[in-house]
């Protein structure tokens, strides 16, 4: 009998989680980005095998190949649920990670996954006691909806971030916010106890997303982008020209779930 050796680096995982619960999402998705291999394996990572400039880095080990700086190649994945319990979205990762034989203080570490969060879509379950926002985002003075918008319910008063949602190319969102009490003390006039609380919820809209006419309007839904895929990450955190966003104020009760029409004015 010979035995042999096999040596394989890899570039490191990357894992879904709900955006709602924070949970792994451990169902089959579709994880795409160009050039670069990804192997699922029975935990929910998906493993990075291989990446466009990286071959010698992957069949290198005791010659280690010229160095690249660390985080400095981005990727564009995309991922999309077969199921259609989350939307589609799009993440950029970078390569090669740390590969320390210690967790790193800052950057990100060859051992230990990338996270990326996925938002639920409008079919998806909810829990007893979760307070639902079932959203309708459309144009200010308008009918048209605005697809893969951003929302994010915030705390009134506040920068507390309760929960983050996205709609879909509908322009339909199901936002769940999570361990709300079922009571709380009333900062106003009234009763001493309530079973709201009250929050603020932003809507961020990318002006290049092309708006629908109406969801019923099957001419209308043959016009939209099928392949469009948004990045929540880049409403999430800059406030680029061609965004447009738009508060509104409202109340929310753990175990209650209630619709919203909410507009962001465009022009």
């Amino acid at each position: 009998m010979r035995l042999e050796q096999l040596e394989r680096r890899v570039l490191g995982a990357v894992i879904f989680l709900d955006a709602t619960t924070g949970a792994r999402i451990l169902s089959s998705l579709r994880v795409e980005a160009r050039g670069v291999k990804f192997v699922r394996n029975r935990s929910g990572s998906y493993v990075i095998f291989s990446a466009p400039g990286f071959k010698s880095y992957i069949n290198s080990f005791r010659q280690q190949p010229a160095s690249v700086a660390l985080e400095s190649v981005a990727f564009e994945i995309s991922v999309t649920d077969p199921l259609r319990r989350y939307l589609p979205r799009r993440s950029t990762i970078h390569l090669p990670l740390n590969p320390a034989t210690t967790r790193p203080n800052e950057g990100a570490w060859l051992f230990a996954p990338i996270e990326v969060s996925l938002f639920p879509s409008p079919i998806s379950s909810t829990l007893p006691g979760w307070a639902v926002i079932r959203a309708t985002i459309r144009e200010e003075g308008k009918t048209d909806r605005l697809p893969w918008s951003l929302i994010k319910v915030k705390r009134k008063g506040t920068t507390d971030l309760l929960a983050t949602g996205l709609a879909d190319k509908r322009g339909e969102a199901l936002v769940a916010v999570t361990g709300l009490p079922t009571t709380t003390s009333d900062t106003g006039t009234g009763t001493v106890l309530t079973s709201e609380i009250a929050v603020t919820l932003e809507v961020i809209f990318d002006t290049h997303v092309k708006k629908v006419r109406d969801p019923e309007d099957l001419e209308a839904l043959a016009d939209s982008p099928e392949d469009y895929i948004p990045d929540p990450s880049a409403l999430e955190t800059g406030q680029p020209p061609d965004f447009r966003s738009s508060t509104t104020n409202t109340k929310l009760a753990s175990g209650k779930e209630q619709p919203a029409e909410l507009s962001v004015k465009l022009v």
